[in-house]
């Protein structure tokens, strides 16, 4: 006659054998990451360092070109126009990354100076924003700001 108890030996003990298995095909990486893939194995990739030059404008402007999107400084809006955009770190172009975001959105995060100093060159030129890009968070930790005093060309 099983007992409640017996039935929660058995249980434990193929709990037990399971993540054994587990454990001693972790020790062996070569076999294991055949088995359960390389993703186990390797640590996380850091965000990439870009740098996007190009015009901050009001929200209210049409969108023209692959690389006219909104950007949320502070909870407000604006639509950053991207003229050449730049991967500092990693491997593959800056525009390849930017086509992963999706929404097509950017939501800038950092120090206040450096989201107001972004902010201020709404219409007043060419600003260049240097950054790590979360792309699956749609963030950008803003770095640097550089103003290049530029007009935008308004189509």
């Amino acid at each position: 006659m099983e007992t409640k108890y017996t039935t929660h030996k058995r249980a434990c003990k193929a709990a037990l054998l399971c993540l054994s298995v587990i454990v001693l095909a972790s020790l062996d990486p070569q076999r294991a990451s055949a088995n359960w893939g390389p993703w186990m194995f390797s640590p996380p990739e850091a965000p990439p360092l870009v740098r996007l030059t190009g015009y901050l404008l009001p929200a209210e402007t049409e969108r023209h070109g692959l690389y006219s999107f909104p950007v949320y400084v502070n909870g407000e809006e604006r639509i950053f126009r991207v003229e050449e955009a730049n991967n500092l770190t990693g491997s593959g172009l800056a525009s390849t990354l930017l086509n992963h975001l999706f929404p097509m959105e950017l939501h800038l995060i950092g120090r206040d100076e450096l989201l107001r100093r972004f902010d201020e060159s709404l219409g007043t030129g060419m600003v260049t924003v240097t950054g790590y890009l979360y792309l699956a968070t749609g963030r950008l930790y803003v770095r640097s700001v550089e103003q290049a005093g530029v007009e935008p060309e308004h189509p």
